[in-house]
């Protein structure tokens, strides 16, 4: 009884708080697109933290299955009550808790898609903007007076000429230099915002492409079996993660449709794929459950 509790626990802990602190993290990336260098900005800003917590809860929900998943290994609990416990939540978080939060998702992103105010940049700094050089000496809302040096380096005052405007989603070109984003985190943040939206559309167009979703939920699942892969615990939980980045992977490679596969569709790769995924792993499990029952009979 006191695993079950505790995996319920570890269950709420992380998706309470690992919401909450994706939502921070979101919110503090949305507010950094608003910031301009030399003014004053507020960071706190709640429909980016709604917002951020709508986006990042999937995420949450599936790293909170694996984090009990991981608990089971650490602790060695009673597997039967676990895998059951696990069931349950799973299927609480894969056909409940994440559908309704993409529901919600598209029921209020008409909150968080207002028009922000754009704000302008401030005067006393060298910013690049198109491949060109300008210092802002005054300025005067749209237009303003100082230099700057083109392309082939040749310097240029002007005066009441328009702002240079660039096509980033920054406000100041200062503070997108300053909080370029590496490629170990922006490819990932693609990817997982390409299975939301596939599955997002799933959900809209009907029973047929719910199969699509249905059949990752069950291939995410069954990588509960590969916690008896191994004696070695580290090794265990090694595993469990690299499956499930393998299963997300293999998702977003054939949805986003990288590679033209011949005889079915993307949907329908990812269906048979996914699907192939859980049986042998289900197979794995059962082979393996009756292995460890047979070692402890007799032992």
């Amino acid at each position: 009884m006191k695993s079950i509790l505790y995996l319920l626990v570890v269950y709420l802990i992380v998706c309470v708080f690992g919401t909450a602190a994706c939502a921070a993290v979101f919110m503090l990336c949305s507010d950094l697109t608003l910031c301009v260098v030399g003014q004053n900005y507020s960071i706190f800003s709640l429909p980016f933290f709604i917002e951020g917590a709508f986006y990042s809860f999937p995420a949450v929900c599936v790293f909170s299955l694996l984090s009990v998943i991981f608990y089971s290994i650490r602790h060695k609990s009673k597997k039967i009550p676990v895998l059951i416990i696990y069931i349950v939540l799973s299927f609480a978080s894969w056909f409940f808790l994440i559908p309704y939060s993409m529901k919600a998702s598209m029921d209020y992103g008409h909150l968080f898609s207002k028009e922000l105010p754009s704000r302008t940049v401030s005067e006393g700094f060298f910013r690049k903007e198109k491949n060109e050089v300008y210092y802002y000496s005054k300025i005067h809302e749209d237009t303003a007076d100082g230099f700057m040096v083109d392309r082939e380096g040749v310097p240029r005052v002007f005066s009441n000429e328009n702002l240079a405007r660039s096509s980033s989603t920054y406000a100041d070109s200062l503070v997108q230099n300053a909080v370029n984003v590496p490629a170990i985190i922006s490819v990932p943040l693609r990817a997982y915002e390409a299975i939301i939206i596939a599955s997002k559309e799933n959900f809209l167009a009907g029973f047929k492409e719910m199969i699509v979703y249905t059949s990752l939920a069950l291939a995410m699942i069954s990588i509960f079996s590969l916690q008896f892969i191994s004696r070695w615990r580290m090794l265990n939980a090694f595993s469990v993660l690299a499956a499930g980045i393998f299963v997300l992977a293999v998702n977003y490679i054939l949805l986003s449709e990288f590679y033209s596969l011949p005889y079915f569709s993307s949907n329908q790769w990812v269906l048979y794929i996914n699907c192939a995924i859980f049986v042998l792993l289900l197979f794995f499990g059962i082979i393996s459950s009756i292995m460890n029952y047979r070692k402890a009979k007799g032992s």
